[in-house]
């Protein structure tokens, strides 16, 4: 019986690039297991605060904002071992109260 723990773990973005606050974003764990990943928690780098922990491989943003900007990783764990994903950095662009600020050195 062959096995192996999680390889090739990354997080697919959609939309991807800068992302405007108020649109809904969805982040997808991508990751190669045999046996297949049982679990994925969701991690956001700046306080290495534990967003989620489970079976989904999704984190959905349905209303960014802009204190949602960070670096995001996901842990992919199957009954061998775990793999991180490298870190995505998630950029969310004011829609209203910063366009007057854009622009201008403080």
């Amino acid at each position: 019986m062959y096995a192996d723990p999680p390889k090739n773990t990354r997080i697919g973005s959609d939309p991807s690039g800068e992302i405007t606050e108020g649109s809904t974003v969805t982040l997808t764990c991508m990751s190669e297991a045999d046996p297949p990943v049982h679990t994925y928690t969701w991690i956001k780098k700046s306080g290495a605060v534990e967003l989620k922990s489970g079976k989904e491989k999704t984190l959905i943003f349905s209303k960014i904002r802009s204190e949602d900007r960070g670096e995001y990783l996901c842990q992919a764990v199957n009954r061998i071992g775990q793999q991180d994903s490298p870190a995505m950095f998630i950029q969310v662009l004011c829609e209203y109260h910063c366009k007057s600020t854009r622009g201008k050195i403080h």
